[in-house]
């Protein structure tokens, strides 16, 4: 999406836009709960970071972009109005999402609901109880009792990137972490890199149900909104050292 973004090459935005569709295939062929409502909650960030950016190019007014400005200052008020059609038709709402999960909304997707309120819970009481100092590495929750119908087996995570961090390092590897993907996404907001601001986005989105930082692809995210949206700075270190 980045490339597809920033190049003027028409050949590169179209191989781009291509390895889009793949993309999003193989993500729906993992059945993944995670990754359906990242992707939704990722693409309307980056609408709105689009329509944003348009509306505030400079130029002369034109009749699309007061149409926009017009559609959003009314938003609120239509989607007020809307409210009594849009309960009506809840049912319908609530029974396409539940379609759309890999159980249906069925007893799987609710026994995993039930495993991770009960690890988040735990990862808290823990996490205090270890006066926010941290346990080091590994897992170090109990067996759940619902667990039993998951066949997992011990030791447990708490399946929540902050929630594991904070039962390792304590507060301040939790600290490190928000500074480190604050730091990323503050270059991409500034640099005015709409995709990578929502790759920051996306990434926070999926460590909630997930432990992501062992995954290198996270690293190698983070990294590449540092350095795209700050080359010259990065420049100097980056350059071979002269010898002498």
């Amino acid at each position: 999406m980045h490339l597809a973004t920033t190049t003027r090459n028409p050949w590169r935005r179209l191989l781009a836009f291509s390895s889009l569709i793949l993309t999003f295939y193989v993500g729906r062929l993992t059945k993944s709960d995670t990754y359906l409502y990242t992707s939704i909650l990722s693409c309307l960030v980056f609408l709105g970071l689009r329509l944003r950016a348009w509306i505030a190019t400079s130029g002369r007014a034109s009749l699309p972009r007061l149409a926009a400005i017009v559609l959003l200052a009314g938003s609120l008020p239509l989607a007020l109005a809307m409210t009594p059609y849009a309960l009506t038709e809840e049912a319908s709402v609530a029974h396409f999402a539940k379609s759309l999960t890999k159980d249906q909304g069925g007893e799987a997707t609710l026994e995993t609901f039930e495993l991770r309120l009960y690890l988040w819970q735990d990862a808290v009481e823990t996490g205090l109880k270890s006066g926010s100092l941290g346990l080091g590495p590994g897992p170090h929750l109990e067996r759940p009792p619902v667990a039993d119908r998951q066949f997992l087996q011990r030791p447990f995570e708490a399946h929540n990137t902050v929630l594991d961090l904070y039962l390792q390092g304590g507060l301040l590897a939790v600290m490190a972490l928000v500074w480190i993907v604050g730091a990323a996404m503050s270059v991409a907001w500034r640099a005015g890199f709409d995709a990578l601001l929502v790759l920051g986005a996306s990434t926070i989105i999926f460590s909630m149900p997930h432990l992501i930082i062992r995954h290198p692809i996270v690293w190698f995210s983070l990294a590449f909104c540092l350095v795209a949206g700050n080359p010259t700075a990065l420049r100097p270190q980056l350059a071979e050292p002269r010898v002498p």
